[in-house]
């Protein structure tokens, strides 16, 4: 018989136990496999929350910005709309670089009765941007108390935005929103780690000639 064959074999299942404990190869990719999903959410997560700032400030801005521009007027002429749809025009560059479309506005004109400075009221055909709702002429319209006096005026800008993240929709686990902790479905809009939120926004402002001609015939008030 050979030497080689009177050998005894190497391999032990003791032995094998020792080494594969003692192994460091590959630890480190398996400690970055247990780290990278939490990475990969904190700078996701900053992403989102700096575009999310970025975004609502500009939505703030546009909202006061349109009632500061209306409140500067005078007489809006005989074509209101096509002088405030120009506006939106402008208010849709300055929401750039995100999109306008998704932002919703309506310009209202209130003003208070000569004789009760609480009975205040839309004096004007408000404006419309992108299907935004809003009251109708000489509907009742409530604004905090003391801001106006017995006939004095303001533009009111409510606005609406419509904020979708960047992860909208990402699921981990079908049929859990994490966003919510309540049961989703298999992704979409609506569903997954982030969901969309309509934000709102109204602004104030005091015509800088007593009150604004929207139907050119110098604020005369023609609701009973």
């Amino acid at each position: 018989m050979s030497k080689m064959n009177s050998r005894k074999p190497n391999w032990s299942p003791k032995r094998f136990g020792k080494r594969f404990w003692a192994a460091q190869a590959g630890a480190v990719a398996i400690e970055f496999a247990y780290l990278a999903p939490v990475l990969m959410l904190m700078i996701g997560g900053t992403i989102e929350a700096s575009r999310a700032i970025s975004m609502s400030r500009k939505f703030s801005l546009v909202t006061s910005m349109t009632g500061d521009l209306v409140a500067r007027e005078k007489d809006m002429g005989g074509n209101p709309t096509a002088k405030l749809t120009k506006m939106m025009n402008v208010v849709g560059h300055v929401m750039a670089p995100y999109d306008p479309s998704r932002l919703k506005m309506s310009i209202i004109p209130v003003m208070a009765s000569p004789t009760d400075e609480n009975d205040t009221f839309v004096y004007a055909p408000p404006f419309k941007h992108n299907g935004m709702s809003a009251p109708n002429k000489c509907a009742p319209y409530t604004l905090p108390p003391g801001l106006v006096g017995k006939g004095g005026s303001v533009i009111v800008v409510e606005s609406e935005y419509q904020f979708d993240p960047l992860f909208a929709g990402v699921t981990f686990f079908e049929g859990i929103n994490w966003f919510t902790g309540g049961a989703g479905g298999a992704g979409g809009s609506g569903d997954g780690l982030i969901i969309g939120r309509t934000w709102t926004d109204k602004a104030t402002h005091s015509p800088r000639f007593a009150c604004v001609d929207f139907e050119d015939n110098n604020c005369v008030v023609t609701c009973s």
